[in-house]
């Protein structure tokens, strides 16, 4: 069980590496990019987590539908509660993935961004979008401490 702590560390605690655990969260959202790409991509991610026995959390965005949400391979007991904030959730973690929420910005050195590996299976339609949304994630201080793998094999690497 997961609980909501009122006094939780949120963006009081930037750079720290406040909590120790080796649960991972992902951070899903109705993004910039097609639904399907990121689906395939975070599924590929929970099968290897699954595989290593790697424990995880997924937090959807407040605005992702029962639809969208139903097509990632996750059991119902590995998902947080959607309306919380992660900054307030308390929820410990070894790392934090997502493509751009800007939660990566809250202990940047514990925040891995799927930019580099989604950008190369985009499609001219959705670029626009995609950069948009680089550039605005790009834009807050600490960026630069956000981990980016390159492709998959290298994020395997990390988690385990």
């Amino acid at each position: 069980n997961i609980e909501l702590n009122k006094n939780a560390y949120g963006f009081k605690n930037l750079e720290g590496n406040s909590k120790k655990s080796n649960q991972i969260v992902f951070l899903i959202g109705t993004d910039v990019v097609d639904d399907n790409l990121l689906i395939s991509i975070f599924n590929a991610i929970t099968l290897f987590c699954h595989n290593n026995k790697i424990k995880f959390i997924v937090k959807f965005h407040p605005r992702a539908n029962k639809n969208f949400i139903s097509q990632f391979r996750i059991e119902e007991a590995d998902i947080f509660e959607k309306q919380i904030p992660f900054e307030v959730s308390n929820i410990e973690y070894k790392y934090k993935i997502s493509l751009f929420s800007t939660s990566l910005i809250f202990e940047p050195n514990k925040s891995i961004s799927l930019e580099k590996i989604i950008e190369k299976k985009l499609d001219k339609v959705n670029k626009n979008k995609f950069l948009l949304r680089k550039k605005h994630l790009r834009s807050f201080s600490d960026f630069e401490k956000i981990i980016i793998p390159s492709n998959l094999n290298n994020l395997f690497d990390l988690l385990k």
